[in-house]
């Protein structure tokens, strides 16, 4: 059984920085992984919201805002959080994406956010 290594905190002074595309796509370091555009759209939202705390109720409608025509409720909200940092994971063994228990979630200080521009806008 492989055993995975848990996300560390960065060092003093230590940031990292990722950028994200309209399509999904993350970078980080010349490395690249594909969220679906609706985890994309939720890592900006905390990234929009950064350092406060956003609720899973506040990430459901988010994602329901991006035309799910499925019941949201705040688990499948869990659902994405779980499936992003995976896929950051990949990036990075830095700790992307904070838990405040009994609250929500949030993006550390030392976690930079980019975003591509999208016919002259950012795409939000």
């Amino acid at each position: 059984m492989a055993m995975r290594l848990a996300a560390r905190k960065p060092l003093l002074g230590e940031s990292v920085s990722f950028i994200v595309e309209e399509d999904g796509k993350v970078t980080h370091k010349g490395k690249e992984v594909k969220l679906t555009q609706a985890m994309a759209k939720l890592l900006i939202h905390l990234a929009d919201r950064k350092p406060r705390t956003v609720t899973l109720e506040q990430l459901a409608v988010v994602f329901k805002m991006q035309g799910s025509r499925a019941d949201v409720d705040p688990s499948s909200a869990k659902v994405h959080i779980s499936r992003i940092r995976a896929a950051m994971r990949k990036l990075t063994d830095i700790e992307v994406i904070e838990t405040v228990r009994g609250v929500g979630y949030r993006l550390p200080g030392y976690v930079e956010i980019h975003t591509t521009l999208v016919d002259g806008e950012l795409f939000r």
